[in-house]
This record gives C-alpha cells, structure tokens and sequence, in this order.
C-alpha cells in the first residue's frame, strides 16, 4: 500500500453505513467529507479475516453554521373563471410541505395561512420540496441552496 494513494472510495448508503471489503490486512486511513460538515481523517487497523468497525460523527462546518442557510418558499393555487377565461393565483394555507435530501424526508411542515413556509439550518446542496393538498396535484421542485443564502420558490398547485 503506497501513503497518499486512494484504494477505494464509497458513497454512503441512506442511513449512513458503508462497508470497504476485500481489504488486505494493514493499517488505512479513512477520509469521510460532506458539504457542509468538517472533513474527518481515523486512522483503520485492519486485520485478517475481521470486520474493522468504525463509527464517524462529522461535525457541521463552523463556517456554515454561522450563516443561515435554508429555503423559504411559497404557496399558490391556480384558479381560473369562469366568465373571463383568465387564470388567478392564490394562496394556499396548510398546504404539507416536505424536504428530501437524497430521496430521504428530512422536515415535514404545513404552509402558514399566507401560503408560506421556510425550512432553515440546511448544509448546502440540492434538495426536493414536495408540496400537496387535497383536491390539487402534487409538485415535486428541486432546489439548490448555496452555502450562507436562503434559496426562494414559488410552487404553484392545479386542480386535480
């Protein structure tokens, strides 16, 4: 094994876990990032025949827990009347509203009776807002949200 070299690299599964196998026995150094979150570097004794369990908390990056970061957004019905053909928009309270980041809820709220809502204390990255109400079609938006910046959207609902 050769210092600085990279073997293998993972993406974590959903819930966080990772396995690296048909490792020779040794010594290996284990770097695990995300964004958002300070980088972490263990040093792994592997040995012959075993499995090394590690266990990692990352710690929100310092720099971005000083800077808020998150989506606020809002949400409207379309409507149209009848007697002049023109589509309106208006608010729609309680609408529920989700957060996924990587297909994995990760805030579930209701918009306030404005029709608003804001999901705050987010790392940076993209993530997907669905929006429902009975009696409307579901919306599925994606947004980006940059590290310090709250990302706006605007959903708009149709009638089913």
């Amino acid at each position: 094994m050769s210092e600085g070299v990279i073997l293998k690299s993972h993406v974590t599964k959903q819930d966080g876990r990772f396995e690296f196998k048909d490792l020779d026995a040794g010594a290996y150094t284990l770097y695990v990032s995300r964004d958002g979150y300070e980088a972490e570097e263990n040093t792994v004794n592997v040995y012959a025949g075993e499995t090394a369990p590690v266990a990692i908390v990352l710690q929100e990056s310092k720099a971005e827990a000083a800077q808020p970061t998150g989506i606020k957004g809002s949400v409207k019905a379309r409507y149209q009347l009848g007697w002049d053909n023109n589509s309106y928009l208006t608010s729609v309270r309680r609408a529920s509203v989700k957060l996924y980041g990587s297909s994995i809820l990760l805030h579930s709220a209701a918009a306030d009776y404005a029709g608003n809502f804001e999901f705050a204390g987010l790392g940076a990255g993209a993530y997907t807002v669905a929006v429902q109400k009975q009696g409307y079609i579901k919306v599925e938006e994606t947004v980006s949200v940059a590290a310090g910046k709250f990302s706006e959207i605007a959903v708009v609902l149709n009638e089913e």
